[in-house]
């Protein structure tokens, strides 16, 4: 049976979206014997380097994700293939492609979060923009033949919005990548690769305004203001607009120099960067699951999340909650994590990772493949 995966978003620069191919990818490679044959659809840089076994295919289509392209290019591409399932990993599939498949919805986030804040597009652009995602996604949810999500949070979310039955949702918990945490690079090379001094909390991930990393400058700005001056704050993030209005923030508030901004990191350096911590932050409004906060805690730092219900469903009682509303809240485990002892510290962070045995890509891809098989024999 064939199987194609569109793959144009495979790699760790593509954050969550690239970890979860690769990782699929990775554990779907480990399945030669079997009867399924996959045809992976890459852009230029991964068509080159990715090496794949011999029921693996791979197809060239270097045109961007969300582009008037991939609905042009991608239905030809599948209809000359004539797969027995397509699975799409994201919400963008071709709407003109009428063939059986399978679609994975990490989030809802462009349903909760509109308006010109969310956008750096002129607003009449925006309006088209959000009218054409809207058209798209609802013909990936209603079309496929099943739909696997991160959460069960992201499953309701979707039943609510769009009255899918949950008889067609799978929920496909990831997992933390051993390698991602195999060796930690020497704190004093660390230091000098990235210019740091010092104690620092970190974040990892995009700058959209619903990772609401404002809050932690304003958290930064009250403690400040207490005296408490001991501590930065790493960001890293990739170079956008949205980047850029988080800088110009920090200037304003003059924080320029209490918040350190860093591009794309190595998995190694980033472990390296978790590991040495005081504490990762994740102060997002709104997720569709929360890798990073996972691998800070595979890293072996704290993890301070935002209370929302996703983060309640996938870290547990394993991290420190706050009011993703109130800054002075944050702040205040702020102040624990740096009053904190070692031997404290090591047992809170050797409790959190018991966390760890209930996620795993391996198990996330037997159920993505059982699904597989579901549809194709149904």
């Amino acid at each position: 049976m064939k199987i194609v995966i569109d793959a144009r978003l495979y790699g760790i620069e593509n954050m969550g979206l690239g970890r979860y191919l690769v990782s699929l990818i990775d554990e779907l490679k480990k399945t030669e014997d079997t009867e399924f044959n996959f045809v992976i659809i890459l852009r230029k840089k991964y068509f080159n380097e990715l090496k794949l076994p011999s029921n693996f295919k791979k197809i060239c289509l270097d045109i961007r994700h969300y582009s008037v392209l991939e609905q042009i290019l991608l239905p030809f591409i599948l209809y000359r293939e004539k797969p027995d399932l397509v699975h799409f990993p994201h919400f963008n599939m071709p709407v003109f492609y009428f063939g059986k498949y399978v679609v994975t919805i990490h989030d809802m986030l462009m349903h909760k979060f509109k308006g010109v804040s969310s956008t750096t597009l002129p607003y009449p652009l925006y309006q088209i923009k959000r009218f054409f995602y809207s058209v798209v996604f609802k013909h990936a949810v209603v079309r496929s033949r099943l739909i696997f999500v991160p959460t069960k949070a992201v499953a309701k979310e979707l039943i609510e919005n769009f009255k899918v039955k949950m008889s067609k949702i799978r929920v496909t918990y990831e997992g933390v990548d051993k390698k991602f945490i195999d060796e930690f690079v020497g704190i004093e090379n660390l230091y000098v690769r990235y210019n740091l001094s010092g104690k620092y909390v970190m974040y990892c991930g995009n700058s959209y305004p619903h990772k609401n990393l404002t809050l932690v400058l304003d958290s930064i700005k009250y403690l400040e203001k207490k005296g408490i001056k001991d501590f930065i704050f790493l960001v890293v993030s990739p170079r956008n607009n949205f980047r850029q209005k988080l800088e110009q923030e920090a200037r304003r508030m003059g924080l320029e120099d209490r918040v350190i901004f860093l591009d794309f990191v190595p998995d190694r350096d980033l472990a390296s960067l978790m590991h040495y911590s005081l504490a990762y932050v994740f102060p997002s409004l709104s997720e569709g699951f929360g890798l990073p906060g996972l691998e800070a805690i595979a890293a072996g730092t704290l993890l301070l999340a935002s209370d929302i219900p996703v983060f309640r469903e996938v870290y547990q009682n394993s991290c420190f909650y706050f009011n993703p509303q109130d800054p002075k809240d944050l702040a205040r485990i702020i102040i624990s994590v740096l009053e904190m002892k070692d031997n404290e510290r090591k047992r809170k962070i050797e409790s959190a990772q018991e966390l760890l045995k209930r996620y795993s890509w391996s198990d996330m891809t037997k159920i993505v493949i059982n699904s597989y098989n579901e549809v194709l024999i149904g």
